[in-house]
């Protein structure tokens, strides 16, 4: 561009005409420059969310470079990975699957911007691909040039711009002090986004972990009250029984136990005052304890004819129950073991009304893992599925196999799990319902539930025997928009749902257990 100004010049013998001609490109550009920063910076504010700023920035950079991309890399020293937080490109998909990419450091061209803080300017498509291919491989996108700048806050680096395929023409140095411009003008407000999302995070954490603390204290509680009535019971059962025995003084022994016994009832009642909402009557945990136990009862009184023979049938059916066992390793084919398992859990749950579909691939490998354990870990799955499912519900079972091993997935199409409870679902002693839900309904009833210890003794023997164990869940919508309304347990009774496809699509959760295969 040129600036040109005429000027004529008289004397007596003539007139003379000159011009003079100046470039003014370059202050045209550093104008226009101004002009975008300051836009830029009176924008920015209006962007807290993290997300959002990138988002913006991202688009900005796009515009103003008239590129096909653009993206916004953070830098996580933590994971010493670079992620997507803003993307901006001409294909949506791409955009999409950049948002949800990391890679680690030293596989990214952006790898080397963050250890030596020099931008990067690369017109040489051939040079990318060799150099770099594993972030055109993981977005499914051609990069054909490519420009990345810095993004620096004091004296460290938290991040690099990036546009992608210039529309018209090559990346220049005047494309990059553009792009380091805005880097150093969005600089504070990314780590000031940062901070707040941190923050909002770590709240977030707080807060579920005080409502989890304070659900774990009350349901152990709970659970604490009835093995303390039932010890405060036989205790004076027992000292009954001994003083009709002639010459047995066991006073100073009784005594000491009911002390400690006492203390531990103190406890539990001054627990139950913290927690402001005082646990209902161990009689009522009683019955219900007696109710589960009747039919093992009657059977060995009915077996047992004498006292000695029914305290042998019952010590017998404790050490059977919950003595030492060892743990046997054996070679198992997978799907004549799960069709055995679920044939023999299926009577438990022949009153619920819920559609179970099962897929099981030909030919899966063998397994060698202890069968009790496989017992536990599947059954106690199975049982946690049709629990959380109303009738009229689904459920889909699936085992495949996956590389050398077996994955098995469950997923069901019940009421999901809330956010915070997903965080700390397998921390144990942790219940996703009042405490007063558990221990209180028949086995594989809809909302019955354990002790909270279930979920946390499958991630240890995943943890112990070299398999994984991983959940995803979705709170159902109707559950999540009415916080006082329960599920009645029947799609049908759901004023919600008026098909079966409302309540399939409202929330899910699903577990899935891979089982590395291992040579004998």
């Amino acid at each position: 561009m040129l600036w040109a100004a005429s000027h004529s010049r008289y004397n007596a013998a003539s007139t003379d005409n000159f011009v003079i001609l100046r470039d003014i490109t370059e202050e045209k550009r550093f104008e226009a420059n101004n002009k975008t920063i300051m836009r830029i910076s009176a924008v920015l504010p209006e962007y807290p969310e993290l997300e959002d700023l990138m988002n913006y920035i991202s688009k900005e950079i796009k515009g103003l470079l008239n590129t096909e991309g653009a993206v916004v890399l953070l830098y996580d020293e933590i994971t010493d990975e670079l992620f997507f937080t803003g993307a901006s490109y001409d294909d949506s998909d791409t955009e999409k699957r950049a948002k949800k990419s990391r890679f680690p450091t030293d596989s990214l061209l952006a790898g080397k911007i963050i250890k030596t803080g020099e931008y990067a300017l690369v017109n040489d498509v051939e040079k990318l691909k060799i150099d770099h291919p594993e972030r055109d491989e993981l977005l499914g996108y051609q990069t054909k040039s490519l420009l990345e700048v810095p993004i620096r806050s004091e004296d460290r680096i938290i991040g690099v711009l990036c546009a992608i395929n210039k529309k018209q023409n090559l990346f220049d140095y005047n494309d990059m002090e553009l792009m380091t411009m805005i880097a150093g003008t969005c600089a504070i407000s990314i780590e000031n986004a940062r901070f707040s999302e941190a923050v909002r995070e770590a709240y977030k954490d707080v807060a579920s972990m005080n409502r989890a603390k304070g659900k774990a204290i009350n349901h152990l509680s709970h659970e604490l009250k009835t093995p303390v009535a039932v010890l405060t019971g036989s205790l004076q059962i027992l000292r009954k029984k001994l003083e009709s025995i002639p010459g047995v003084n066991v006073d100073v022994t009784l005594n000491r136990i009911e002390r400690n016994l006492n203390r531990v009832v103190d406890i539990q009642n001054e627990v139950a005052d913290i927690m402001e909402d005082k646990t209902y009557s161990a009689q009522i945990l009683l019955l219900k304890m007696f109710e589960a136990c009747q039919d093992e009862l009657e059977t060995l009184i009915q077996q047992s004819l004498s006292t000695d023979q029914l305290e042998h049938s019952i010590q017998q059916l404790i050490d059977e129950k919950f003595g030492p066992r060892s743990i046997r390793y054996e070679s198992t084919n997978f799907s004549e073991y799960f069709n055995e398992l679920f044939t023999s859990l299926k009577p438990e749950f022949d009153f619920r009304h819920i559609n179970i579909e099962i897929s099981i691939d030909d030919n899966l490998p063998m397994l060698r893992l202890p069968k009790e354990i496989l017992d536990k870990m599947i059954g106690g799955l199975i049982k946690n599925a049709i629990e959380n499912t109303p009738d009229k519900g689904k459920i889909h079972l699936s085992i495949e196999t996956k590389g050398s091993g077996i994955l098995l997935s469950i997923h069901d199409f019940g009421v999901g799990i809330e956010a915070d409870a997903q965080k700390r679902i397998f921390e144990g002693f942790f219940t996703t319902q009042d405490t007063l839900l558990y221990s209180t309904k028949t086995p594989f009833a809809f909302n019955a539930g354990g002790k909270g210890a279930d979920l946390l003794r499958m991630k240890i023997f995943s943890d112990r025997h070299g398999f994984t164990l991983e959940m995803e869940s979705k709170r159902c919508r109707f559950l999540f928009e009415n916080l006082d309304i329960e599920c009645p347990g029947n799609i049908e009774a759901c004023s919600f749902c008026h098909t079966e496809k409302d309540c399939l699509n409202s929330g899910h959760t699903i577990f899935t257990v891979f089982f590395a295969s291992k040579k004998k």
